[in-house]
Parts: C-alpha cells; structure tokens; sequence
C-alpha cells in the first residue's frame, strides 16, 4: 500500500505536481513516523537513483491509465484549494499525456488541457471557462471506468 502512494508522489515530482523538496518531505515524514522504513522510502529521501525498484522506477514501470485516474484526482484536489494554478495543472498534464499510451480515452482528455491552454495562450481561444471545461476534464479521467 505505502509502494503505491509512494509511486503516486514520484509520479506527480516527475509530472511536476509536486517539486523534489515536496517529494523528500513527504518521504522524510513517513520516515518519522514509522519505526522502520522500507530501503525504498530512505532512497526517495536521500534523492537516491529509483533504478530497478518496481513500481517506483517509472522506465521499468511506465505510468499507466490507472494511474492517470489518481493523479487527476491530485490534480482536482490542488487546483480546487489553490494550491496549483490552472496553467500549472495544463503542464503538469502536458507532462502526463507524454507518458501514457497514444490515443486512450485519459491521454484525450491530458491532451486537450494542454492544447487548450497553448490556444489560449496564442490568443486563438478565449478563456472564457477553460478552468470549468479543465475541472470537467479531470472529472471524465477520474470516472473513467
């Protein structure tokens, strides 16, 4: 259980959800407040190479549309308590689309957050209701089935 919400961290540090501080202080927490820790969990603390550990090598274990799923969830969660931005949700999803397989439903939805954006921003499209249409989106990934 801790492997995949230690998986779900490296994914949004590698998406750019979370920056690397962010990722080692919750590594560090979970050190604190267990009396063991896995080798896993010190590494992810230490900033130690990931290589080779399943789940948490991302090349040995590439995300998934399962994982997508959770991670719009994160991302729902971060941009509905102003934590993150909407251009900082679009990143993040250009980030996520570029590792999920081509063309699934989920890649769609990643895709068009960030296309719309790169609109918006080069003034083709208003963006009169992007956050909505982006909150709307997130929902679709997250009830995907």
């Amino acid at each position: 259980m801790m492997k995949a919400t230690a998986r779900n961290w490296i994914i949004q540090a590698n998406i750019g959800l979370l920056s690397e501080q962010e990722l080692i202080q919750r590594a560090d927490d979970y050190i604190s407040q267990h009396d063991t820790s896995p080798d896993w969990m010190i590494a992810i603390a230490a900033k130690e190479s990931l290589r080779g550990i399943e789940q948490l090598d991302l090349i040995l274990t590439p995300i998934t549309d399962a994982d997508a799923v959770i991670i719009a969830g994160e991302m729902l969660a971060l941009l509905n308590s102003d934590q993150r931005d909407i251009q900082q949700i679009a990143a993040a999803s250009q980030q996520l689309y570029r590792q999920l397989d081509w063309g699934s439903d989920i890649f769609n939805q990643f895709i068009w957050i960030s296309d719309e954006l790169a609109l918006i921003e080069l003034g083709v499209k208003s963006a009169e209701g992007y956050q909505d249409k982006v909150i709307e989106a997130l929902n679709n990934v997250i009830c995907h089935k």
